[in-house]
């Protein structure tokens, strides 16, 4: 008797269930004991039976366990970690979505004010250039933006000025070029 059968694990599985859920003091108590008993016993051949039998107790309920759920449960409970995944990648997928359409927008926002920002550089009654010779045969440039026009500059980006400034330059480049 130097090995544990499954016979001794559910014995010692009965006595430990008695000895913790018996409504009667005595029967624990007396449970209690059998398996301090068992304990040493077993200890002294050195078998801890108290693991061993925690780790039978697991395999059996886990062997019932798969034995007694029906398909449509496994089924089902695939289906909802399957609905799950999808949730999680439509969110995903939405997150994306709405992020990129931001930058879109927001690319499109800037475009759309670039092209502003050129529409005042070439327009006189935004931006005049004036273009003349003077008695002495030099020429002069005059450039002269509306009020409204540098209030609306000071809000754009960096590069929304930098066309803005590249457009006037190309306007003064070709007055001065036509009057040379």
């Amino acid at each position: 008797m130097d090995k544990l059968t499954e016979k001794d694990l559910d014995r010692y599985i009965k006595v430990q269930k008695l000895a913790q859920e018996s409504p009667n003091e005595g029967e624990r108590a007396a449970a209690r004991k059998t398996l301090e008993r068992w304990d040493n016993q077993w200890r002294l051949k050195g078998i801890d039976i108290a693991k061993e039998a925690t780790i039978w107790n697991g395999l059996q309920d886990t062997t019932t366990e798969n034995k007694s759920r029906h398909w449509s449960d496994v089924y089902a409970e695939q289906q909802a970690r399957k609905n799950a995944d999808w949730k999680d990648k439509f969110t995903q997928w939405g997150q994306a979505a709405s992020s990129a359409f931001s930058w879109a927008a927001d690319m499109a926002s800037q475009a759309f004010s670039a092209q502003e920002a050129k529409t005042l550089a070439t327009e006189d009654s935004y931006t005049r250039i004036q273009v003349k010779t003077n008695p002495t045969g030099s020429m002069s440039v005059n450039i002269r933006v509306s009020p409204e026009t540098v209030g609306y500059l000071h809000q754009l980006s960096e590069e929304q000025k930098i066309a803005y400034v590249n457009t006037v330059a190309q306007r003064v480049a070709s007055d001065l070029f036509h009057r040379l």
